[in-house]
């Protein structure tokens, strides 16, 4: 009973998870649609900046979360930056946190999107 009792919970844990990940994709989805794709990469890098400024992220943690949105796998962001891996999931958590995040979709609308 226990055990079927646990399970129960993750498995519900995984779908308040995956649905939000499905609003956050429709939501980007949606905001592309409505603002053009046309975004001057100086006034995202611009946004993106002051974003992490708003959300008091550190220099590493600014250049982590750079990689993130721009589509990287934590194992290659250690390798760009000369960290282990698991550093970088410890990075991201940080970053998760500061930002009040659950995904990474959610990361990205937060900093770029704003």
């Amino acid at each position: 009973m226990i055990l079927f009792k646990s399970l129960s919970q993750k498995i519900d844990s995984i779908l308040v998870n995956a649905r939000k990940q499905k609003k956050a994709a429709l939501s980007t989805a949606f905001s592309i649609l409505n603002t053009g794709d046309k975004v001057q990469s100086k006034n995202t890098s611009d946004t993106f900046e002051q974003n992490c400024n708003l959300y008091h992220l550190t220099s590493r943690e600014k250049d982590i979360a750079k990689l993130i949105c721009l589509g990287h796998k934590y194992k290659a962001i250690g390798e760009t930056l000369f960290i282990a891996e698991r550093t970088v999931t410890k990075h991201a958590q940080n970053i998760f946190e500061k930002v009040e995040v659950s995904n990474k979709i959610e990361l990205i609308n937060k900093l770029e999107m704003r």
